[in-house]
């Protein structure tokens, strides 16, 4: 029964509506006149309404919307043939008798509640488009013609819509629609009229999708949401190609904001009306989020992607935490983390591959965009960590978004130590010649002293500094201690013939010696804290830093002065620094340095007797002996003089307990 009472009954008035359409063609060339073939068409889309009239009230209802649908199809039919073939009506004649029909159409639709009577009117309304574009194209001012037909004849569909919710029926004007706009926006000559039928046929279409549900506040349903993504992506694919067509590059990011703005609209508009649709909401929220995401690349293309998305990212961000609205921050917070990832993942591995120039992806503002990633995770970080100091702020933040926070703060701070580092490279590649003598010791100076720069600043940042922070300082500390000996231990500065160094050898040295001392002063500032919390005992530190010192001295010795035969001044520089531990010993009262002086001078006196003396001459073994028996002596008499008053001291004490017998 569904099959031969509907089915067939469609088909039907289908095979009717285009036997209408090669009687066009036919009666064309070879009966009547253009007025009698108008008229005779016309006449007969009129008795098949009159016969869809009579039909209905004589109980043959479901007969009966087949030939009003078909009769609607025809005299749209009737006013395309009549204007394009025929050319017996004027331009306004055929777009008022389409409007008078449209109005019919709906009319006719609502007084039978007949989705039948619609769809069959718009698929009737499309055959003669269709197979006159295909018998004889269009051009010039006839497709503005047709465009305004289709947009009439959709009419139909937005007037229904006000009162009823057909969703196939809209899908079906959808689905003839979009290609039919298509070819007359490709068969256009005139940009703006293209661009402004694509903004008309959007408006139309969600117009009839939203109208009814916001209307009468009836749930939108996900073919609703399918029918908008679909006019929503179609219109902003042919806007976006429309723009660049019409040499309006420059704005097409307008194009995402007008969209960005129109579906943010709608989620407030929905928001108040129907509080109740929280996934409607959701889906509106995202589109507007979507559109927003893609305003950067649309505007300024895939090159700034990162800087543009992070820009948006800490605007949002930093308004919505403010102004505690949650939904925009935590938009924010998905464009932050989107621009963050296309940086790391696209341009730092673009960047680092050995293949980036195969890659067609222009990667040429990569120190621009790592400053403004840096510059964007920092402000980021300080907002959160300076409005999680009051009480207030906690009180109303989750456990998890302080986390969140305090975990971010972590990542900003290690991010900005590789920044430091590779703008520093960065720069110094760029100003520094390639033939620049000792350009490795430079670039590892530099980084050892932003290292240790960075180490010393943080910890004056109170409202970053934590436990964590912490240990990071003193990693960074550690890293940049590593550097300074290795380049003490690893890189010459000087020539092995004095005679063949140059200023920028001997400014060399001396910048080592300098960051020796720097890394001397500042490491014992540091390990004296550190043994004062981990162990009670105060002798360490002065031993560590005399067998540090030793091995500095011995390192700059060897490898910077160039004395490779390990002779008498090394003898004479280890007994020089055994009498200063045994001094500093002494004055500060520590027992262990004093010791390891006396150690290190009898190692030096037995490398001057057995090994330094055999390489010796004359004059070189008098300076040696004298050298020698001076400081040993030098040692003596601080020994007596220790001795001395020890003695003073106990027989003081030996008095004092006489006189009080």
């Amino acid at each position: 029964m569904k099959i031969g009472l509907n089915w067939i009954n469609w088909l039907g008035i289908l095979l009717l509506i285009l036997a209408v359409g090669a009687g066009f063609k036919y009666t064309y060339s070879n009966w009547f006149s253009g007025y009698m073939k108008g008229s005779a068409f016309f006449l007969l889309g009129a008795l098949m309404l009159g016969g869809g009239e009579w039909l209905f009230r004589r109980g043959r209802g479901t007969f009966a919307l087949g030939l009003l649908g078909g009769g609607i199809s025809v005299l749209y039919g009737s006013v395309f043939y009549s204007y394009f073939l025929l050319e017996i009506i004027g331009i306004y004649t055929g777009l008022g008798l389409s409007v008078l029909i449209t109005l019919t159409a709906v009319l006719l639709s609502l007084r039978y509640e007949s989705r039948t009577i619609c769809s069959l009117g718009l698929v009737g309304g499309y055959l003669p488009l269709f197979s006159y574009i295909g018998a004889f194209g269009l051009e010039g001012s006839a497709v503005y013609v047709a465009m305004g037909y289709l947009f009439l004849l959709n009419l139909l569909i937005l007037m229904i819509s006000l009162r009823k919710r057909w969703i196939v029926v809209n899908y079906i004007s959808f689905l003839f629609n979009t290609p039919s706009m298509l070819l007359l926006i490709v068969m256009s000559d005139s940009h703006a009229i293209s661009m402004f039928y694509s903004i008309l046929t959007f408006a139309m279409y969600l117009g009839m999708t939203l109208w009814y549900p916001f209307k009468f506040r009836t749930k939108l349903s996900w073919w609703d949401f399918a029918l908008l993504a679909c006019n929503t992506l179609t219109s902003c694919l042919v806007l976006y190609v429309l723009f660049v067509d019409a040499g309006l590059g420059a704005y097409k990011g307008a194009l995402a904001l007008a969209f960005c703005l129109m579906y943010l609209g709608l989620g407030q508009l929905l928001e108040k009306r129907m509080a109740q649709e929280k996934e409607s909401m959701v889906l509106f929220y995202s589109t507007a989020l979507t559109f927003a995401v893609l305003m950067i690349p649309f505007q300024f293309g895939a090159v700034w992607w990162s800087i543009g998305w992070l820009i948006e990212a800490v605007v949002l961000t930093v308004y919505g935490h403010l102004q505690r609205v949650r939904a925009v921050e935590r938009t924010g917070w998905g464009i932050l983390l989107l621009s963050l990832g296309i940086f790391f993942f696209v341009d730092v591995l673009v960047q680092s591959s050995s293949v980036a120039p195969l890659i067609l992806y222009n990667n040429s503002y990569f120190a621009l965009k790592y400053t403004f990633i840096t510059a964007g995770l920092l402000i980021v970080a300080l907002l959160y960590a300076i409005r999680h100091t009051d009480r207030e702020v906690v009180l109303a933040s989750t456990p998890a978004d302080m986390q969140i926070g305090i975990w971010f703060k972590y990542a900003a701070v290690a991010n900005l130590y590789a920044y430091l580092i590779y703008e520093a490279m960065h720069l110094y590649n760029l100003y520094v010649p390639e033939d620049f003598t000792r350009a490795s010791f430079y670039r590892l100076l530099l980084a050892a002293l932003l290292t240790l720069g960075l180490a010393f600043v943080l910890p004056r940042i109170k409202v970053l500094y934590d436990n964590v922070i912490g240990y990071m300082v003193y990693f960074l500390y550690a890293v940049g201690y590593v550097i300074a000996v290795g380049l003490t231990f690893g890189q010459h500065t000087l020539q092995a013939d004095f005679s063949d160094n140059t200023a920028a050898d001997y400014i060399a040295f001396g910048l080592l010696l300098l960051f020796n001392v720097f890394v001397w002063l500042n490491g014992g500032r540091l390990l004296k804290v550190l043994l004062s919390r981990e162990y009670n005992n105060a002798e360490l530190y002065p031993v560590i830093m005399g067998v540090y010192l030793l091995a500095v001295v011995t390192a700059f010795l060897g490898v910077q002065l160039r004395q490779t035969d390990g002779g008498l001044v090394y003898s004479i520089t280890y007994l020089l620094l055994a009498v200063l531990f045994i001094m500093f010993g002494f004055r500060q009262r520590y027992v262990y340095i004093r010791r390891f002086g006396l150690g290190l001078t009898l190692l030096a006196t037995g490398k001057l007797l057995l090994y330094d003396l055999t390489l010796l001459g004359t004059g070189s073994k008098i300076i040696a002996y004298f050298s020698f028996g001076v400081c040993l002596l030098g040692i003596s008499y601080l020994y007596q003089r220790v001795s001395a008053r020890m003695e003073e001291a106990y027989a003081q004490t030996e008095q004092a307990a006489a006189d009080q017998e």
